[in-house]
C-alpha cells in the first residue's frame, strides 16, 4: 500500500490501532472499526487547518486575511491561536475557512470538506464482505474501494482480490444473485 499524507498506509494504521487496543485490553474480543480511521483523519484535518491558520496569522496582515477568508463582516479580533476563545467569531470564521480548504489523503481515503456546510466530502467507500476464515469463523474482510464520483461508480479490487475471491462460484454462497445499487 501507498503511504498516505499522514505517513501511514491504511494497513499500518489498522495494525498499530489493533496493537494498542490489544495491549490495553488483552482479554478483549476486539475487531477493528473503520470509525477509528475516520477519527484519526479528523484529528489530522483539524491539526492541518490550525497550522494553516497560524501561518496565515504570522504571514498576512489583517486586510489580507479578511479578504482571503471572506470573514470581513464578522465580529471579533484576529489573535494568535494561543489566545483564541470560543466567543471570538472572527477567529472561528478564519479557522472554519481553513478547515474547508483542507484536502489530503488520509488512512480512511481522500479527505476534503464541502464549501456549503463544511461536511466531509466522501467520494470513496471501502467495500467489505463477511467470509469464513481458516477456522470456520466469520470475519469481515475489505476487498475493494468504490469511487462514487465516477459515472457509473467504479469498484477497484485490493491487491490479491478479484471476482474469483469475492464470489468463487460467481454468486454469493446463499445463492442470491448479486444486485448492487448505488444511489447518491
Amino acid at each position: 500500500s501507498t503511504p498516505t499524507d499522514t505517513g501511514l498506509t491504511a494497513g499500518q494504521f489498522t495494525d498499530l490501532y489493533t496493537e494498542a487496543i490489544d495491549a490495553s485490553v488483552p482479554e478483549s474480543n476486539f475487531s477493528f472499526t473503520p470509525v477509528a480511521a475516520l477519527t484519526y483523519d479528523a484529528v489530522w484535518a483539524l491539526a492541518l487547518a490550525l497550522n494553516r491558520t497560524e501561518e496565515m496569522m504570522d504571514t498576512l496582515n489583517e486586510t489580507e486575511i479578511l479578504e482571503r477568508t471572506g470573514c470581513d463582516d464578522t465580529t471579533g479580533a484576529l489573535v494568535p491561536l494561543s489566545e483564541f476563545e470560543y466567543s471570538n467569531a472572527l477567529m472561528g470564521c478564519v479557522i472554519r475557512w481553513n478547515i474547508q480548504k483542507t484536502n489530503f489523503i488520509g488512512v480512511s481515503g481522500p479527505v476534503e470538506f464541502g464549501a456549503d456546510d463544511g461536511s466531509r466530502v466522501q467520494n470513496t467507500i471501502r467495500v467489505l464482505q463477511y467470509r469464513f476464515d481458516e477456522s470456520n469463523t466469520i470475519e469481515r474482510q475489505f476487498f475493494g474501494i468504490s469511487n462514487l464520483s465516477t459515472n457509473p461508480p467504479s469498484l477497484s479490487y485490493l491487491q490479491g482480490e478479484g471476482n474469483e475471491t469475492t464470489f468463487p462460484e460467481g454468486i454469493p454462497p446463499d445463492g442470491t444473485p448479486l444486485n448492487a445499487t448505488v444511489t447518491y
